[in-house]
């Protein structure tokens, strides 16, 4: 089974920033920036989550960077839009049978007893 977000993540628009704002790099962002950033942020997080590992990280850099934004963050989130845009990813399930199935868990959780 294929799995893809191809198509959603083609609708998705970069964010329009003025030519004035963009050699601001520094400067903080206004609220409706701010909103547009989330936007984008949460769609790119939506797509990352389900079928976009490989973007996961950046993604989630942005995503840190929100409370403190800068023009330079409304860049960074419309160049990983393009990433995403231009390297499409479709992601493969093979079924396994129950027989072969395995269970594994993971923790950083330590304790003496």
């Amino acid at each position: 089974m294929e799995y893809d977000q191809i198509e959603y993540v083609d609708k998705k628009s970069p964010i329009e920033i003025k030519k004035c704002r963009m050699s601001q790099v520094n400067s903080r962002l206004n609220p409706e920036e701010v909103t547009q950033l989330r936007s984008l942020v949460g769609a790119l997080q939506y797509a990352a989550v389900h079928t976009r590992p490989d973007i996961a990280a950046k993604v989630g850099e942005l995503q840190a960077s929100v409370p403190r934004a800068t023009v330079e963050n409304l860049i960074l989130a419309n160049r990983l839009l393009h990433e995403a845009k231009s390297n499409p990813v479709t992601l493969m399930t093979v079924p396994i049978s129950v027989d072969r199935l395995s269970f594994c868990a993971f923790s950083d959780f330590f304790s003496i007893w």
